[in-house]
């Protein structure tokens, strides 16, 4: 009998000792998969060959010696070659205003004579990329490339090219998204971020350029498909752009819906669905740099997701506000409320995908969402309550699940309840029911949360928490306040309402230093004795100058009793006390 039980508790500890190592398991392989993820990019970064390559690359550094040598001679030689080039740009402008100038080109031959002329400086900027002079070459290919750009823009945006040639704004802005994507992708090939980069910002001087109009959406389809561009470049090259086309594109997106907005004439003012025109595109974009987003995470560019991720939730919050304001006002909170949930479920997905930071980014965004919900859709009696409860469940989600920042989320947002009853509840609250409600569920939370904390980092540890202690000052700074608010509510004499404020505010002294002692924390000792003391001062200075002779012998006996009672359980119990001291 005895060793079968011996043999049932050993096959209980080895599945036990099982089940750790299996976990243990996995969590090292998912820490080896992400160690890998970082060295393929730190090889991809610094062009590390691997082992299987490293044979085939040997010859490698002599060239890249030569590449280096025949490009930069000396630094006067890049000068005067930048020098030249500007010089030669400059002389063949020069010749073209001098030819238009004479009628030897007509607005035909202008353009061609553009267009040909761009070709030849991008075929020139090829040729001398094959000839290993990098630095000179992006530069003569993007110079190319702007004066093809302009060159197109012209046929439609100046009106004696578009009455000459019959130019629409949709072909014109066909043509201008097709060089763009060109010159990106001729970036590419040439393995130069410069000229993606220029083509890029030439695309959206463009939109700007052309003027962003109520009445059309071709500015917002072509920007969607710019960015499009950008989102394949992050994931094919991991070369950072996304940030700035983000702001531009939702630069380009609030001008044209203000611009609708207050044009009768736009689509805006045409449509019956206007709602469901603005947060197509608004949804669209925020996807497309969700995406870009989760991109840099995997590339670990920890900053530039991180700023993707709070622009992107701004301006679905904002814009998306805006929108909803001007169509249907009544539902402001209820969108703040959707607008959570999604970017609650954008940070769940990204915690399954190991990106803690955007995680964390999403959660605390979805927490602000959600307090700013609470005011504008509720009723302002239950606003306090509702914050209350949700910074209560969020420490206490933190404390279940082991999230450290989780939890500080919610002890740290208690703060905005806290503002909330002393700058709105104690004072503007007319029903008592309601100020009771508000300012009670401050206060029963703060001693959960001070529960809490204590109970997560030791009571020890917790004292010296500065949140913990500033709470706690907070907390008695608040009953102080909220006692005489109460008092001076029940509208009796105003020597009635001093006599009775004298009385409670000495109750709550020595409520405050048992609790202290208690609790053993010296700060509600310490609170407690100075308001005894303000009591005293009170009753000395201001009570007995204003009251009649039977309140003053009420107000008298009463607090002095209050001391000498508090003074003869000290004393009779000091050595027990002095140990909580």
């Amino acid at each position: 009998m005895f060793k079968y039980i011996e043999i049932e508790n050993f096959n209980k500890m080895a599945t036990a000792d099982t089940n750790r190592f299996e976990k243990l398991i996995i969590q090292q392989g998912k820490e080896i998969k992400k160690l890998s993820q970082r060295i393929k990019v730190l090889e991809s970064r610094a062009s590390i060959p691997t082992q299987e390559t490293y044979e085939e690359e040997k010859p490698e550094p002599v060239k890249k010696v030569k590449k280096t040598d025949k490009e930069n001679p000396t630094s006067l030689f890049k000068v005067f070659g930048i020098v030249g080039i500007i010089m030669i740009v400059l002389g063949m402008v020069y010749f073209y205003k001098y030819a238009v100038d004479n009628g030897w080109i007509g607005i035909t031959g202008r353009i061609a004579l553009g267009v040909i002329a761009s070709f030849l400086i991008i075929g020139l900027g090829l040729f001398l990329y094959k000839k290993e002079y990098y630095n000179f070459s992006q530069i003569i290919v993007s110079c190319g490339l702007g004066i093809l750009y302009f060159t197109v823009f012209a046929t439609y945006h100046f009106k004696t090219y578009r009455d000459a040639l019959g130019m629409n704004l949709i072909l014109n802005t066909i043509l201008l998204l097709v060089i763009m994507a060109g010159g990106m992708f001729l970036g590419m090939r040439l393995d130069r971020r410069s000229i993606v980069y220029w083509s890029l910002g030439l695309g959206f001087l463009a939109a700007f350029l052309s003027g962003i109009n109520g009445n059309t959406l071709h500015i917002l389809i072509y920007v969607l498909l710019i960015d499009l561009i950008v989102l394949i470049i992050a994931k094919s090259k991991s070369w950072y752009m996304g940030i700035p086309a983000q702001i531009l594109t939702y630069i380009a997106f609030i001008i044209w819906f203000f611009q609708g907005v207050y044009d009768p004439k736009s689509i805006l003012g045409q449509t019956s669905m206007p709602m469901l025109m603005t947060f197509t595109f608004l949804g669209a974009y925020y996807v497309i740099f969700t995406l870009l987003s989760f991109i840099q995470a995997s590339d670990f560019k920890e900053i530039e997701c991180s700023a993707l991720s709070v622009i992107n939730t701004i301006c679905l919050a904002g814009f998306g506000l805006g929108i909803i304001n001007k169509y249907a006002p009544e539902a402001n909170g209820i969108y703040l409320i959707i607008v959570a949930a999604i970017i609650l479920f954008v940070g769940s997905l990204s915690r399954k995908l190991e990106f803690e930071n955007i995680f964390d980014l999403h959660f605390l965004g979805t927490c602000i969402l959600v307090a700013i919900a609470i005011p504008v859709q509720f009723d302002k009696t239950i606003v306090t309550v509702l914050w209350v409860l949700m910074t209560l469940g969020l420490a206490y989600s933190g404390l279940k699940i082991d999230h450290k920042r989780l939890f500080y989320v919610g002890y740290i947002g208690f703060v905005i309840p806290f503002l909330r009853v002393f700058l709105f509840d104690l004072w503007f609250l007319r029903n008592a029911v309601e100020r009771w409600l508000a300012v009670g569920s401050c206060l029963v939370g703060l001693i959960v949360m001070q529960i809490w904390i204590a109970k997560k980092f030791s009571f020890s540890k917790a004292k010296s928490d500065i949140f913990y202690n500033i709470y706690s000052i907070v907390g008695m700074v608040i009953a102080i306040f909220w006692v005489a608010r109460e008092v001076y509510a029940l509208n009796i004499s105003w020597e009635g309402s001093n006599v009775l404020l004298s009385i409670s505010w000495a109750l709550l002294a020595i409520a405050f230093i048992t609790y202290g002692m208690i609790m053993r924390r010296k700060i509600f000792n310490w609170a407690g004795v100075i308001l005894f003391g303000l009591v005293v001062v009170k009753v000395l200075l201001i009570d007995l100058s204003s009251m009649q002779n039977i309140l003053r012998v009420l107000v008298l006996i009463i607090v002095g009793a209050l001391a000498l009672i508090g003074s003869f359980v000290f004393v009779k119990n000091r050595e027990k006390i002095k140990e909580y001291m």
